[in-house]
């Protein structure tokens, strides 16, 4: 299943790091998700939300750090 098209999604202890995108160049989704000690570092879109973008969506983050990605923001709701 691709978090891209909906459901129920949990990152436990990930790492995510290096990706580009057109938007969410470390994840894009539109799935409810939960981040449990997630890194987003280093990844970077060139149009919005270089390390994570979550598209009508409900998101949880606990305990994860989400730095050094590029592009208009790091975090961005439409």
């Amino acid at each position: 299943s691709d978090p891209s098209h909906g459901g129920n999604w949990t990152l436990n202890n990930v790492l995510i790091t290096g990706n580009t995108a057109s938007g969410g160049g470390g994840i894009y989704t539109t799935a409810t998700m939960t981040l449990n000690n997630v890194t987003l570092v280093n990844n970077s879109a060139s149009s919005y939300s270089g390390g994570f973008m979550a598209n009508l969506s409900n998101t949880t983050i606990r305990t994860s750090i989400i730095w050094g990605n590029s592009s208009s923001g790091l975090f961005y709701n439409v």
